[in-house]
């Protein structure tokens, strides 16, 4: 990716989500007026067990992808790195082998400055198999914090171990999506509207 196409994506955040930290886990608590949370599996199990089971959770989350994306060709992938300094260091090995296309974009601190959260960005097509192992190494949890996004930022996604959570800029589409899959919502829990 040309340093351009970080800037212009850097712009595009400010934009669409103002000051909201381009971390996974903290989205659903900055944008909760419009998040809606999926499991990956049937009755909310949390890990995947057997090869049926990452075949359910990888269509889920692919299925969660074509809905949100609607025949778009390109997303931008965020994934990151973890350290005690803001200097930016290197994604895991693990995490380079799956997605090894990605430029770091910004380093992000915690709420008392004690660690960062290094943010790299790359554009890829929607369905590439970098973006399935991807969703492989986060559901085995070798990956977090990882979201995926339109090219224009009308949304994100967050896949964790055990599932997706959705920010749409839209509460109606929000509602809209989540009627669609409503035997895939947390059973009586978080992510119910």
């Amino acid at each position: 990716m040309h340093a351009n196409d970080v800037e212009r994506f850097g712009r595009m955040w400010t934009e669409q989500w103002g000051d909201q930290r381009p971390v996974g886990y903290l989205l659903r608590s900055g944008q909760h007026e419009h998040w809606i949370r999926f499991h990956s599996l049937p009755d909310s199990r949390g890990i995947a067990k057997s090869d049926a089971d990452m075949q359910e959770l990888l269509s889920r989350h692919r299925t969660l992808l074509a809905s949100l994306s609607k025949g778009v060709e390109f997303v931008w992938v965020l994934t990151v790195a973890w350290s005690d300094t803001p200097r930016a260091v290197q994604r895991t090995k693990k995490l380079r082998r799956a997605f090894p296309t990605a430029d770091h974009w910004t380093s992000v601190p915690d709420s008392e400055g004690e660690s960062w959260t290094h943010v790299y960005v790359a554009r890829v097509r929607i369905d590439s198999p970098s973006v399935d192992a991807l969703l492989r190494l986060v559901a085995a949890d070798g990956a977090g914090d990882v979201i995926l996004t339109a090219d224009d930022l009308e949304w994100l996604y967050h896949p964790y171990y055990a599932g997706g959570d959705v920010i749409l800029r839209d509460r109606v589409q929000r509602d809209l999506l989540a009627n669609d899959y409503a035997e895939w919502l947390p059973q009586g829990g978080a992510g119910h509207l």
